[in-house]
């Protein structure tokens, strides 16, 4: 079966926003869409044709804000006729927030160009109503499931539980991106400029919204753990990934405040790309977890 393992029926399939670190996306067989940036007219298909390093490079000198576009119905029937051809029978698609691209509609559509050819091939296409790696947490959890042999019915009620359970913050160290990305105005970002201002952000109903603001970034990455401590009841968190821009530092910082706080010694990590990445700039840093106390009331 061309290297598909023989209890796995369904193919796992996601967009490149989910931010899903190469090595799953390997180890799990997970399909990533590419969507395309646009930095000043030059365009790039995200992950195939710039990563994540290479994107914060350009984005600190170019001279628009770049432009993410969805990506295609043609991208996601390429992925359906290969899933297919490699002896899948049917494939699960995870995107990005229906609210933040029209890469959800796209996956549809796909869909149905996909039954005129192949009718009994099933696809399912999830709505994560989420961004960044809140996209990719389910994503691998299902792809987990389905390299297992798991059942359709199994793979998408573990899909819904994390994106229920989910929870997530993350901060920056400058408001630049910010600004440039039309997140805040001219006149907030120097104020915040000015106090040392650093928000932070979650995420809710597939949007980005701002939690508070903090003095200082190292006080504001402090404050995300204390949030997250806040929120553990009896149970313990069931997954934790700790995200960060171009500064892996910041990564090993949250680490050693989440030990103090939790007792927590094991973590993925993941580096943010282009869709977050373009508002946050290079120093982004963040917290994801899955925490069976906390429920996302507006995951439908």
């Amino acid at each position: 079966m061309n290297g598909v393992e023989a209890m796995s029926k369904i193919k796992i399939i996601t967009d490149s926003s989910s931010d899903i670190p190469q090595h799953y996306v390997e180890e799990l067989d997970i399909a990533l869409v590419p969507l395309t940036v646009d930095i000043d007219g030059e365009l790039f298909l995200d992950r195939y044709e710039i990563s994540s390093e290479q994107f914060f490079e350009k984005l600190a000198v170019c001279n628009n804000f770049p432009k993410t576009a969805l990506a295609g119905p043609d991208m996601f029937l390429k992925e359906y006729r290969k899933a297919k051809e490699e002896g899948y029978e049917g494939a699960v698609v995870v995107t990005i927030a229906s609210v933040a691209s029209g890469t959800y509609q796209a996956a549809k559509i796909a869909v149905e160009m996909m039954k005129e050819e192949t009718p009994e091939f099933e696809i399912t296409v999830v709505d994560s109503q989420a961004l960044c790696f809140a996209v990719g947490l389910p994503v691998i959890e299902a792809a987990k499931l389905a390299k297992k042999g798991a059942s359709l019915q199994e793979i998408l009620d573990r899909i819904h539980y994390v994106l229920v359970h989910f929870h997530a913050y993350f901060t920056v160290d400058s408001l630049e991106y910010l600004k440039k990305g039309g997140r805040i105005s001219a006149a907030k970002a120097m104020l915040g400029t000015m106090l040392d201002l650093k928000p932070i952000l979650s995420l809710k109903d597939g949007l980005v919204v701002q939690v508070e603001n903090v003095r200082g970034e190292k006080k504001a990455m402090s404050r995300m753990v204390e949030l997250i401590a806040e929120q553990v009841g009896d149970a313990p968190l069931e997954y934790v990934a700790l995200g960060h821009g171009t500064v892996p530092g910041k990564v090993e910082f949250l680490a050693k405040k989440l030990d103090g706080a939790l007792g927590i010694k094991e973590y993925d990590t993941f580096e943010v790309g282009v869709v977050i990445g373009a508002h946050t700039g290079p120093g982004f840093s963040a917290i994801f977890v899955i925490n069976p106390e906390f429920t996302n009331d507006w995951i439908k």
